[in-house]
């Protein structure tokens, strides 16, 4: 909890935030689910020749701390929170002082920054004209959702120029997107109703949307909750849990030679033993339902 404890105080310290706002921001249990990022470095750091203990300290913090920056606008963005605005230009100013402490004017660091920062902008900016699309697929939702994650590629950059080792970035960074591919396609699951009020257009509802028209249905005139019966119903959602699935075994392909052993049981745990806790919940539903429409 050490890492938890400090960002906690470095927080209070700037005296930028009421109680209130710490308590939101701050919390124990909220930072307590971040655990993931926080260890992060130190789970893919074995690939790399090794650093000091205070380099992979610095990684950490301008990891996380461009995390919350972009947890923060999310919340800014989707709900017009303005404490979350505060907080995301303090994380920002703490991420960006780390990055130049560690590097400088490294060109060939700050290019991959900028290359980081290019395609997840342009990344949310697709994402916000999807629902205006006619040539959509599967493809075009698994990029935005790798690239929307794509700052967490940050991690293996800087320690390829930390240590003076790239050659294995490339591996890491794509066993992180396709990651992060497969979280987002579970939390399409999780979110589908809630996606569909705030008007975005995710993988789930969109084959939904595609079931619906092929039955000439227009989906427009469906009700949210019965476009979450139809998810479930039609098949969409085990095709969402499949290709979940299929990301995860990529992440975990892209790795392979790598031995990353505790980076490999967090993808064994939080995403193949979750798809195959929901896939038996989603059978076990449709199972009763089927019962029950035998016995009407």
């Amino acid at each position: 909890m050490a890492f938890q404890d400090d960002y906690l105080h470095h927080v209070i310290n700037s005296k930028l935030f009421s109680d209130p706002e710490l308590a939101a921001l701050c919390s124990r249990q909220l930072l307590d689910s971040h655990t993931f990022y926080i260890n992060l470095t130190n789970l893919i750091s074995p690939a790399y020749p090794k650093l000091a203990t205070e380099q992979y300290d610095a990684i950490t913090w301008v990891s996380y701390s461009l995390l919350r920056t972009l947890l923060s606008i999310d919340r800014v963005v989707d709900e017009g929170k303005i404490d979350h605005l505060k907080f995301a230009l303090f994380n920002q100013e703490t991420a960006t002082r780390g990055l130049v402490n560690l590097f400088g004017e490294s060109t060939l660091f700050w290019n991959s920054y900028d290359h980081i920062k290019k395609l997840f902008f342009n990344t949310i900016e697709q994402e916000k004209i999807l629902h205006k699309s006619t040539n959509l697929n599967k493809q075009i939702f698994i990029n935005i959702a790798k690239h929307k994650s794509i700052f967490v590629t940050l991690i293996p950059h800087m320690l390829g120029e930390m240590s003076l080792s790239n050659d294995k970035t490339k591996q890491i960074n794509d066993s992180l997107l396709a990651l992060h591919a497969g979280i987002q396609m579970l939390d399409d699951i999780e979110d589908f109703q809630a996606d569909l009020e705030n008007n975005q257009l995710t993988y789930a509802a969109w084959l939904t949307q595609c079931f619906l028209e092929r039955h000439s249905i227009d989906f427009r005139t469906v009700s949210h909750k019965d476009m979450m019966k139809y998810f479930a119903a039609s098949g969409s959602a085990f095709r969402v849990l499949d290709l979940a699935e299929h990301q995860f075994n990529c992440a975990l392909r892209h790795i392979t030679s790598l031995k990353l052993l505790a980076y490999e049981e967090y993808i064994q745990h939080i995403g193949l033993q979750q798809v195959n806790s929901l896939r038996a919940s989603l059978l076990s539903l449709l199972s009763r339902k089927e019962k029950e429409n035998a016995n009407a």
